[in-house]
């Protein structure tokens, strides 16, 4: 099979897999316009947006070949459907609202708008806003119900992304590991138990208590315009967000209770030891609430104040916090990009400082982190903290008085000062877990990459690899890490926003082969001790991810974990699987070969196999429904042009009468390219051609032709490629494709 290149190439599809050409040719189909195009049904194109006179005039030519009452009484239903149809599109594009709205929803969301419930109907944003809607121009209706709905989109995300959880359920089996080396060790040890729990919780909201109290303040009778309203932040835009997290883990532990009880034998009483089911102790608990606002100083509105301030702190992040549990402790972070030189990219600096002991009895801990991107995809970082100190013996005598409890404990260091500095190559922008400070503002940080997942190469794998060197007073390690996808033919687009102040963006939704993300980590201790963890997550739903990890880590012994993710909300499921004094190298060799054998079975024994075969079962009838509505479609072109022939024959016959234009035969259709024509057929390729003769003549006014360059025939681009047109007008005939025909636009004698 081959397809015909702009260029008049010849390209084979031998190399391509069949499920490429199942997508593309499913794709294709699914495409294709549904429902009629009022532009189109009135002869008008979308761009230039046309003029209220050029609405008016199509509508009147129409009317007058389709109006019921002009036809024979056997054509008068099929000319009623056909009316009632142009009349609604009339109605649409010629209420500039109603176009603005048909222009990025279609027919059905003119529909759904103006219906209950949406922004137009009973209850709707228009109706608590009626006066300043029907004020509106064009420009400031576009603007306003693009607001409108980008507002609708921000909040069904809030419900749904906007709180977050996480379960985390600890299973021990070491008892099944000790079964197997050696029976006889621990023959009363369980097979397998939960060991600890772990629940954490969090929510954001905005916070704006300045904007609060000024909307309170704000008189009833105030005049404001839409224009002054534009530039006010949407909900989930506010600077300010506050977020309160709370959360409790422990480990399940064995309780006996000693009791007393009377002999009823004997009449004595007895001690007794009752174990009691296993109660959670916690050893986490924390409650707590962060501020978050980010400033910014206009340059242009107060020059002199922004030459003191927004060196400081103009486009800066600020956050506040406090926890009450398991401790009282207040946290500050002052977060900003500052451009040594200018034309360069800036460093992204945080400082955070953390007060835990409200006695004073020893200062907070500093931390700061300093990162900046090199080269396209590249990104360096260092981080430092101070850990927790004492204060020194004379300054502790200064804070002496201002100890809240006289007998409270000593202070425990148990928090060493650190040092780490690492480098990370990043695959493209739109990653999902960037480091900390990654620079997601500079132009060209990254811009190469991000051009390449946009046009969905099969070999961006969205690769990804860092090092980082840890130390500490107590230890020093180096950690190395990889990550790429496996099993994907595209790269699958990630979830985006579909409105926008520009216009709307629908995101069409594909049948892409879903990919499987794998990182290995490896950790080298200074003692030579080596831990190291295999972790791969594949995406199960449209918002559900699904993951297994493999690990060694310090005591813990070898650590299966089975994850699961949605919308924010996750349960980890750890398995301590192996101790750490019967771990071998051929243990974790096991650990890791066998999830990665087994899944390799399920997705090219299961999954790919499964998923072909809905392929090809959505593309059969994919086929089928188009084929009826392309009968459909012939069906009702053919009674169109019955409705048309007479009123546009008496005009071709006063065009003839004025020695203007006349169209004696129009076709439209496929054309074969030279490679496929044969000089045998080409009668039998022009038999095939459509006979537009009625509908174009339609189409002459005042002895010209004007056929709109960018009336839809089909939404597919490749579809028109090789479509071509067939003119006999007059003594001259006219022979080329479609877009030669738009480019010369009129016709005349």
């Amino acid at each position: 099979m081959s397809t015909r290149t702009d260029g008049g190439d010849v390209e084979s599809h031998e190399d391509i897999p069949d499920s490429s050409l199942l997508e593309e040719e499913y794709d294709r189909i699914v495409t294709y316009p549904h429902d009629v195009d009022y532009y189109s049904l009135l002869a008008l194109s979308r761009d230039p947006p046309p003029t209220d006179a050029q609405i008016r005039s199509a509508y009147r030519t129409l009317t007058l070949s389709f109006h019921p009452d002009k036809q024979p009484p056997h054509l008068r239903d099929v000319a009623a459907k056909y009316y009632d149809r142009i009349q609604q599109a009339y109605d649409t594009l010629i209420d500039p609202k109603k176009r603005v709205v048909y222009d990025m929803l279609g027919e059905e969301g003119v529909k759904a708008e103006w219906r209950v419930g949406g922004a137009f109907g009973r209850g709707g944003e228009a109706e608590r806003n009626q006066i300043g809607i029907k004020a509106m121009d064009v420009n400031q209706f576009r603007r306003w119900f693009l607001r409108t709905m980008k507002l609708r989109e921000l909040k069904l995300v809030e419900q749904m992304v906007q709180s977050k959880g996480i379960v985390s359920i600890k299973l021990n089996a070491h008892g099944l590991a000790m079964r197997i080396v050696d029976p006889l060790i621990a023959p009363n040890i369980p097979l397998a138990r939960i060991s600890s729990l772990a629940l954490g919780f969090n929510f954001k909201t905005p916070f704006a208590p300045l904007r609060w109290i000024q909307q309170l303040s704000r008189k009833d009778n105030d005049d404001e315009t839409e224009e002054g309203n534009e530039g006010v932040p949407i909900p989930n835009e506010q600077d300010g967000q506050l977020e309160i997290h709370a959360g409790v883990g422990g480990k399940f532990r064995a309780m006996e209770h000693i009791i007393t009880v009377i002999d009823p034998v004997h009449q004595k009483e007895e001690t007794k030891e009752v174990t009691i089911p296993r109660v959670l102790i916690g050893e986490n608990i924390s409650l707590g609430a962060t501020l978050r606002h980010q400033f910014h100083v206009p340059e242009q509105k107060s020059p002199a104040s922004s030459m003191l301030l927004f060196p400081l702190i103009g486009d800066s992040l600020v956050e506040v916090g406090s926890s009450l549990l398991p401790s009282p402790a207040f946290h500050t972070t002052f977060s900003k990009k500052v451009q040594l030189v200018k034309g360069t990219r800036p460093l992204s600096i945080a400082v955070q400082g953390l007060l835990s002991d409200m006695d004073f009895r020893s200062p907070p801990m500093i931390s700061t982190s300093v990162s900046r991107g090199l080269g396209h995809r590249s990104l360096a970082y260092c981080n430092w903290s101070s850990g927790k100190l004492s204060w020194p013996s004379f300054i502790q005598g200064l804070f002496a008085p201002l100890a809240l409890d006289e007998n409270a404990q000593p202070v425990v260091l148990d928090n060493p000062s650190q040092f780490e500095i690492g480098y990370v190559a990043l695959p493209v922008k739109r990653v999902q877990h960037q480091p900390p400070g990654a620079d997601d503002d500079d132009e060209d940080f990254g811009g190469g990459f991000a051009q390449t997942a946009a046009d969905g190469s099969p070999d961006e794998l969205l690769e990804t690899w860092g090092l980082q060197l840890h130390s500490s007073p107590f230890s020093m390690q180096l950690s190395m890490n990889y990550a790429r996808n496996l099993f994907s033919e595209k790269v699958e687009e990630a979830p985006r926003s579909e409105w926008s102040y520009e216009g709307y963006q629908p995101q069409r939704v594909t049948g892409i082969s879903r990919t499987v993300r794998l990182e290995v980590t490896t950790t080298v201790g200074l003692n030579q001790s080596l831990g190291w963890m295999v972790s791969g997550s594949r995406q199960v739903g449209h918002f559900t991810r699904m993951g297994l990890a493999v690990e060694v880590q310090g005591g813990k012994g070898l650590v299966c974990s089975v994850t699961w993710q949605r919308l924010g909300q996750t349960i980890k499921l750890p398995i301590a699987l192996w101790p750490v004094e019967y771990l071998s190298g051929d243990v974790g060799v096991l650990a890791v070969i066998i999830p990665w054998i087994t899944y390799s079975i399920v997705e090219f024994g299961v999954l790919r196999p499964r998923e072909r075969r809905r392929q090809k079962q959505a593309l059969s009838r994919e086929r089928k429904r188009l084929k009826k509505l392309v009968a459909r479609r012939k069906e009702e072109s053919i009674q169109a042009i019955s409705l048309m022939r007479e009123q546009v024959q008496r005009r071709q016959a006063r065009e003839a009468e004025k020695n203007g234009l006349v169209i004696l035969e129009a076709r439209y259709g496929h054309v074969p390219s030279r490679f496929e024509r044969r000089p045998d057929r080409d009668n039998d390729e022009f038999d095939k051609l459509v006979d537009v003769t009625i509908p174009v003549a339609a189409l002459v006014d005042q002895g010209q032709l004007s056929i709109p360059g960018r009336v839809v025939k089909a939404s597919s681009a490749s579809f028109q490629q090789n479509r071509a047109s067939y003119l006999h007008f007059n003594s001259h005939k006219y022979w080329g494709s479609m877009t030669q025909l738009h480019s010369c636009q009129r016709f005349s004698e």
